[in-house]
C-alpha cells in the first residue's frame, strides 16, 4: 500500500478483520486538522470485546466493537465505500448487524 495515499481510489484498505473498498471514482477526505501527518492517516482497527457484565447483554451473543483510526467520523468517503467485516461469529447470510 502506498502510504502517501492511504485511501486510494479504486483500492481496498484492510486492517485486521475490517476492509474498506474505495470505488474507482471515490475519494477520501481526511480531516487534516486532526490528522496532519500522513502516517496518522493510515487506516487501522482494533477489536474491543464489549463487557458482558451487564445483565441486559446476553453473553452468548459475543458482541464486539471495532475502533478505527482515523476515527471514521473524521473521514468523508465519496461516494460511499463498501465495508467488509470478517464473520467470525458465524452469522447467517442476511443476519442483521449494526454499524
Amino acid at each position: 500500500m502506498d502510504f502517501s495515499d492511504p485511501f486510494a481510489s479504486g483500492e481496498s484498505v484492510t486492517s485486521g478483520d475490517v476492509t474498506i473498498e474505495i470505488p474507482p471514482e471515490g475519494e477520501a477526505i481526511i480531516d487534516e486538522l486532526l490528522y496532519p501527518e500522513t502516517a496518522d492517516q493510515v487506516f487501522r482497527t482494533a477489536v474491543l470485546p464489549l463487557s458482558t457484565n451487564d445483565p441486559g447483554v446476553d453473553a452468548s451473543l459475543d458482541f464486539k466493537a471495532f475502533s478505527t483510526a482515523p476515527q471514521m467520523e473524521t473521514v468523508s468517503l465519496r461516494p460511499l465505500a463498501k465495508v467488509r467485516v470478517a464473520n467470525k461469529a458465524g452469522l447467517e447470510a442476511g443476519a442483521a448487524v449494526e454499524f
